[in-house]
């Protein structure tokens, strides 16, 4: 807490009195001598029944006298006018110092004397709070601290002690105080002396401080748990991924057998998700543009032979979005990326595969775009397939995951097949 260092206003008035008794009987006699005898005229007339040395010596004494109380006087008052400016500055210093002066009653806690800052502090006309207890502005639960430090004052002799507490404002506002006390025991009655320090702000940046460590413990606590629970989720999609293609491989009908290469490569792609979920940390965002690529290319590995006569042609703008466009974005590459290389490619062709995510010049929104080099779509494509209503279960689920994205599909046909879908990111 602040300095307890003792606190002293040393008043000047000493100074002047000791340079009063300084100026000794002696001296003053010899400088009212001095000023009689620059004022002869002012000896008084001789009487004739008193010897005339014996009157002259009288006179003179009385003279002496008379200019020795005169500058006596003079003293006196230039002193007092120099004590009055002093008190006036010591005054203005006590009423506004940037703490709180006060003097109580060690009997009853009645305030004696308070500076300006004290009475502002508890919200108090200072003439009224001459009249009141100190206790009545301490909080209950807080008044023991009190008693007890006046114990160690009065009973056990302790010259300066301190605590802090809560004070309560003449408007009900509780304030923190930092209270400083020492006994005065040159009085009749022994008095308290008393220093308060607003310690209000302090102790709200210690309760801030406190509860954003508590804050911190929680969140570390839940991602630590987030954290288990995505890498328990993508180690239950890859063991029902690995199931699928063990399935897939004892299955001899086509048909079955593609449905579950399909449901392979869409568990997956959520698999992939909750993997770098896991990796990054971050529960809530991450980078589209590296999910896509990682999980592109891990379909086109899974899919493709390896002769290179197909080729994967990535250009993803790094862009973050939330764990629920993440999903459906990634759920879209995996359908179209499937089913070029199924359908794209027959026969061996050979061509490319070009997956991009760029945004739009007019807007907002973002465009995530495949398309390959292959055989194309009919021209009439478009027309005759509504996505909602197609007998193919990627086609029903490209449609729900473009709504799912709030977004707009575009079908491209002719000499190549594209595929854009324009969505505006939102993270998390």
């Amino acid at each position: 807490m602040t300095d307890e260092k003792k606190i002293q206003l040393r008043s000047p008035l000493a100074d002047n009195i000791g340079s009063l008794q300084a100026t000794s009987k002696d001296a003053l006699r010899r400088m009212a001598e001095a000023a009689l005898l620059e004022k002869p005229n002012q000896l008084p007339e001789i009487s004739e029944e008193i010897q005339p040395e014996a009157m002259m010596k009288v006179r003179h004494e009385l003279s002496v006298y008379e200019i020795e109380l005169e500058l006596q006087n003079d003293n006196l008052i230039r002193s007092q006018e120099n004590l009055a400016v002093l008190l006036t500055r010591y005054e203005s210093l006590y009423d506004f110092a940037p703490v709180g002066y006060c003097t109580v009653q060690q009997s009853d806690g009645l305030f004696l004397e308070a500076n300006l800052t004290a009475a502002t502090m508890l919200g108090v006309n200072r003439r009224l709070l001459l009249r009141k207890k100190i206790t009545n502005f301490i909080l209950r639960e807080d008044q023991d601290s009190y008693y007890l430090l006046c114990n160690r004052i009065f009973l056990n002799g302790s010259e300066r002690q301190s605590c802090e507490l809560r004070m309560v404002k003449h408007d009900g506002t509780i304030m923190w105080v930092y209270l400083v006390a020492e006994a005065q025991h040159n009085v009749a009655a022994p008095e308290l002396r008393i220093i308060l320090y607003d310690i209000s702000d302090k102790k709200r940046e210690e309760a801030l401080i406190l509860a954003n460590a508590a804050l911190q413990a929680t969140l570390l606590e839940k991602e630590a748990l987030l954290k288990e629970l995505h890498h328990r989720v993508k180690n239950d999609l890859q063991l029902i991924a690995s199931i699928l293609k063990l399935e897939s491989r004892k299955i001899e009908h086509h048909t079955t057998k593609a449905m579950l290469t399909d449901m392979h490569g869409r568990i997956c792609s959520i698999a992939l998700l909750n993997e770098s979920l896991y990796h990054y940390g971050d529960f809530t965002t991450l980078d589209l543009g590296a999910y896509l690529k990682q999980l592109s290319t891990q379909i086109f590995h899974m899919l493709t032979t390896h002769d290179g006569s197909i080729k994967l042609h990535l250009d993803l703008t790094p862009v973050q979005v939330g764990v629920d466009q993440a999903l459906p974005c990634g759920l879209i590459v995996n359908e179209l990326v499937t089913n070029c290389l199924k359908h794209g490619f027959p026969e061996g062709r050979a061509g490319e595969i070009r997956i991009e995510l760029h945004p739009m010049d007019d807007g907002p929104q973002w465009q995530l775009r495949v398309s390959d080099t292959g055989v194309g779509l009919p021209d009439d494509f478009a027309s005759k397939q509504s996505l909602s209503k197609s007998h193919s279960i990627g086609l029903q689920l490209m449609s729900d995951l473009v709504k799912q994205l709030g977004g707009s599909l575009e079908i491209g046909s002719g000499t190549a097949a594209v595929f854009t879908v324009k969505f505006v990111p939102a993270r998390g």
